[in-house]
C-alpha cells in the first residue's frame, strides 16, 4: 500500500511516555495485537482500524509499515523496536494497566476497536475477550468513567475444537446513553 517501508527498527526508541497515542496503541495492542522479537504487529480485516493503529504508533515515534495480505484478505501492521517489545514484556501486567489507566477512553477506544462489536437493532454494545484479568481492567475503567456495564462469563465458546471461557462487558442503560458512549469513545470501526 505503500505506507512506509520495512524498517529493521534495532534502534528505533519509541516514546513511551503516558500519552493518548500510548494508551491507544496499548488497548489495540492487548485486544487483537501481539510481539514479534523485534517488533508490535497488528492484523485485522478493517482498513481504517489498521490504518488508525499504523498512525498511533507513527506518532510514539515508530516507523510503521502497514500492506495488505492479499491470501488471507487481512491488513498487517508493524512498528519495528527491539527496545519497545522488550520493554512492553518486561513490563509487569499492573504497570501497563496503570499506564493504559492514564488515558483511559483512548485504551477503551483501541480495545473495542479490537474485541468490540455493535449490533444496532436493538442497540448493544459489548466488549470480549479470554483474559479474565485484562476484562476485569476495562470493567474497572468503566466503572471509573461512571458508564454503567454488566460483565458476565461466556462458556459455551468453542475454539480449534475445544471449550473456553469468554468474559463480556456489556454497556447497560437506556438508547441514548449508548450512543453517548460511543460518541465519547470516537471508534474508526463499530460505531454507529
Amino acid at each position: 500500500y505503500g505506507l512506509s517501508r520495512r524498517h529493521s527498527g534495532a534502534f528505533i526508541l519509541p516514546c513511551r511516555q503516558p500519552s493518548q497515542s500510548l494508551s491507544y496503541v496499548l488497548g489495540a495492542f492487548l485486544g487483537d495485537g501481539y510481539l514479534k522479537p523485534d517488533s508490535i504487529r497488528l492484523e485485522v480485516t478493517q482498513h481504517s482500524f489498521a490504518t488508525s493503529f499504523f498512525n498511533g504508533l507513527a506518532t510514539l515515534g515508530f516507523h510503521p509499515c502497514m500492506y495488505r495480505r492479499h491470501d488471507r484478505d487481512f491488513w498487517v501492521v508493524i512498528g519495528n523496536s527491539v527496545c519497545f517489545v522488550r520493554w512492553i514484556e518486561a513490563m509487569p501486567t499492573s504497570d501497563l494497566y496503570a499506564l493504559a489507566n492514564s488515558y483511559p477512553w483512548e485504551f477503551l477506544r483501541g480495545f473495542y476497536e479490537a474485541e468490540g462489536s455493535l449490533r444496532k437493532r436493538p442497540l448493544e454494545i459489548t466488549i470480549h475477550n479470554h483474559d479474565e484479568g485484562l476484562i476485569k481492567f476495562v470493567s474497572s475503567l468503566l466503572q471509573q468513567l461512571s458508564i454503567p456495564h454488566s460483565l458476565c462469563v461466556n462458556d459455551s465458546k468453542i475454539y480449534k475444537g475445544k471449550p473456553y471461557r469468554m468474559f463480556l462487558v456489556r454497556i447497560l442503560g437506556p438508547r441514548d446513553s449508548k450512543l453517548e458512549f460511543l460518541r465519547r469513545l470516537e471508534p474508526c470501526i463499530k460505531s454507529y
